[in-house]
This record gives structure tokens, C-alpha cells and sequence, in this order.
């Protein structure tokens, strides 16, 4: 994998293999080579966690749940 690999969020790939975010995101959840990136509760704003998914990874994880 190559730091400048192309990295999608989970909405662009959901919405490229129609599918909801929330199904898509637990695919991700702990998959390695994603970046996540979590934000705390402070506040005033709820906490949530991104995720970017590189091209790579993305193709492998597709693969396996299209192999069900």
C-alpha cells in the first residue's frame, strides 16, 4: 500500500456500490490499513470517528462480502 494511494470515505464507497452507509461502515470498522480517526465528545459536539479507505482495501473487502 502506498501512502499516496487514492482513499474514498465510507459514503463515497457506499454510494459508488449503492449500498447505505450503515451497512457498509462495520465492513471498515476494523479492517486494517483504514485510517480512523476519532473525535471526541466535547461540549457542545457529539464524538464520531472517520474513516478513509484506501483503494486497495476497499477492493479486498468488497470482494469478500461479494463472495458470500
Amino acid at each position: 500500500m502506498s501512502a499516496f494511494e487514492q482513499h474514498f470515505t465510507v459514503g463515497e464507497l457506499a454510494k459508488t456500490w449503492r449500498l447505505h452507509a450503515d451497512t457498509v461502515r462495520p465492513w471498515f470498522r476494523d479492517e486494517p490499513d483504514c485510517l480512523v480517526e476519532h473525535h471526541p465528545e466535547t461540549l457542545h459536539k457529539r464524538g464520531y470517528t472517520s474513516i478513509r479507505v484506501p483503494r486497495s482495501v476497499a477492493e479486498r473487502v468488497y470482494r469478500r462480502h461479494c463472495s458470500k
